[in-house]
């Protein structure tokens, strides 16, 4: 059996199906078959008694991780071979028919973002009204557009904010979340670049700017924010000529063609962190068709991805309650609390 040592809240176990070598951060364990059964241990390993136990003991040292000696000195108590092999039987079907329903959920999750995709990446390319007669964009990433719609580059609709918080009066620091977008620091929990300590280099960010993390834009980290505060300099924080200028730029931002297109100017070592400069940002081209139909866009697509992430969240609701009810079935069965046998 395979056991992480490191972050046990995470439940990493596996039983090995073939040889090999495994990372240090790793324990292989081998069992004495006549006392204990392989795949019993494993989902033993998986409770929440288990793992609990595991976890109040890593807790001991700054990176949660499982000493060698804890792990040896933990006492279980276990049925007979018999009774165990039963009970692993009973967690292999029961646990494989709610792998199942998770499976299938996920997949359903799924269907649904590309749904979403396809819908933003059609209605900012192609508009509401599909009847209206189309032209060449001559822009790859884009292809047709409406006739009477234009082309031009993203300087046209939205300005850089270049405006710094030397006064040091402004005290609310924002951050970007991938797939969230701008939500105050204190909202984001301990996850990603800390606040620094003074804020008079950071960058004013005020309600309608459209925020962009120049390094992680291409998995997301880009939205229209609703505070006032400041932000990272690093990032690049717009100001929308017209108000809803801003939130059909962010809609093109989620176009993953757009995506890849913008990455080809970024530079940098690492394919997933390059960076973009506001100086090659603002000469891209996009579509851009009248204000009011921008506004009409933005609107449609606030709607419909407000539908479909309801969705999505009612469907990922489901998988965490079988995830909840998966972790609840091992412990009660393991500890006794089921009786299977």
């Amino acid at each position: 059996i395979i056991y992480s040592k490191i972050r046990p809240a995470l439940r990493k176990v596996w039983k090995a199906e073939f040889p090999g070598i495994c990372s240090a951060d790793m324990y292989p364990i081998r069992l004495s078959k006549k006392i204990i059964d392989p795949r019993y241990f494993t989902f033993l390993c998986l409770s929440e008694s288990f793992s609990g136990f595991m976890i109040a003991t890593s807790m001991r040292v700054a990176m949660p991780k499982v000493n060698r000696d804890d792990f040896h000195e933990c006492h279980f108590i276990i049925p007979s071979i018999t009774e165990q092999k039963v009970i692993a039987h009973y967690l292999d079907t029961k646990t494989a028919q709610i792998d199942r329903k998770i499976d299938l959920l996920t997949q359903k999750a799924q269907r649904y973002e590309e749904l979403k995709r396809s819908l933003i990446n059609e209605t900012v390319t192609r508009g509401l009204d599909k009847s209206v007669p189309m032209k060449d964009s001559a822009i790859e990433w884009i292809g047709e557009i409406p006739e009477h719609w234009e082309i031009f580059p993203i300087r046209t609709v939205i300005e850089n904010r270049i405006e710094k918080n030397t006064e040091n009066t402004e005290d609310e620091y924002l951050s970007l979340v991938a797939g969230i977008g701008v939500i105050p620091y204190a909202e984001k929990g301990n996850v990603g670049n800390k606040k620094p300590e003074n804020l008079e280099k950071c960058k004013m960010v005020y309600p309608g700017d459209f925020v962009l993390n120049s390094m992680n834009f291409g998995i997301g980290s880009f939205g229209i924010s609703r505070f006032k505060g400041v932000c990272s300099s690093v990032y690049i924080v717009m100001k929308p000529k017209c108000i809803k200028s801003g939130e059909f730029l962010y809609r093109i931002f989620q176009i993953k063609p757009f995506q890849i297109y913008i990455s080809s100017f970024g530079k940098g070592i690492m394919e997933i962190r390059m960076a973009i400069k506001w100086s090659d940002l603002k000469n891209i081209h996009i579509p851009v068709p009248p204000l009011s139909e921008q506004q009409a866009i933005a609107r449609y697509l606030d709607t419909k991805t407000a539908q479909i992430d309801q969705i999505i969240q009612t469907i990922n609701t489901q998988i965490e309650k079988l995830k909840e009810l998966r972790k609840t079935l091992i412990n009660d069965v393991v500890t006794g609390k089921i009786k299977v046998a």
